[in-house]
């Protein structure tokens, strides 16, 4: 659907753009509904072409019947309403169609006896060219643009949640505290109560020794 309205588009700017350009190249048909013609009055062309603008590139068509022609002459000439020296051809063929092709005053008149001092010439001045429009663009819609982030931004960096240690085992064995148990009536004599046994027994063995001997 998009390009399809663009080529539309474009299609219509170089629509307007023939046009202008037609529409600047004028076409003045000379004398208006009078034609070319021996005029009602002296002033009817000088008349007539005051209401013109001529421009480099538009055309003038002489339209006639009967014996006219149209040549183009000289200031001098035109005053003077002398044919002997035209500029170029003198024109026989209704209608004569001449395009200005250059800026400045421009004279023309009926070299037939007589036609030019009744009345029958022209003088014109053209100007150059009309400027031609600036070219006329078609915005187009720039497309979506991505927010990029700013060259040099610190990335923050990605924790990963640790799950938390153990709380700790207390793997300390309590100490093991010895009672000593006092002996039981009618079991085996303790360690203790053996060892002070052999000691006294002994003690009692050298006492006697000694009182034997001495």
């Amino acid at each position: 659907m998009a390009a399809s309205m663009n080529r539309l588009v474009g299609f219509l700017f170089v629509v307007i753009a023939l046009v202008s350009c037609t529409t600047a190249q004028t076409t003045h048909v000379v004398g208006g509904s009078t034609g070319w013609a021996i005029p009602p009055s002296a002033t009817t062309y000088s008349n007539w072409a005051s209401n013109q603008v001529f421009r480099v590139g538009d055309s003038l068509v002489f339209n006639f019947a009967g014996m006219h022609d149209v040549a183009t002459v000289t200031r001098a000439a035109y005053d003077a309403c002398d044919a002997s020296s035209p500029i170029g051809p003198i024109q026989t063929t209704s209608p004569v169609t001449i395009t200005l092709s250059s800026q400045g005053q421009q004279y023309y008149f009926c070299a037939i006896q007589g036609h030019c001092s009744s009345g029958q010439k022209l003088a014109i001045n053209v100007v150059g060219a009309a400027a031609s429009p600036p070219p006329t663009t078609t915005p187009s819609s720039p497309p979506p643009r991505t927010p990029t982030p700013p060259t040099g931004s610190a990335t923050p960096p990605t924790t990963t949640p640790t799950s938390s240690p153990p709380p700790p085992t207390n793997t300390a064995t309590p100490p093991t505290t010895s009672v000593a148990r006092p002996p039981t009536a009618g079991g085996p004599p303790s360690n203790s109560a053996m060892g002070l046994a052999v000691s006294g027994f002994s003690v009692t063995f050298l006492s006697i020794a000694m009182a034997f001997f001495f």
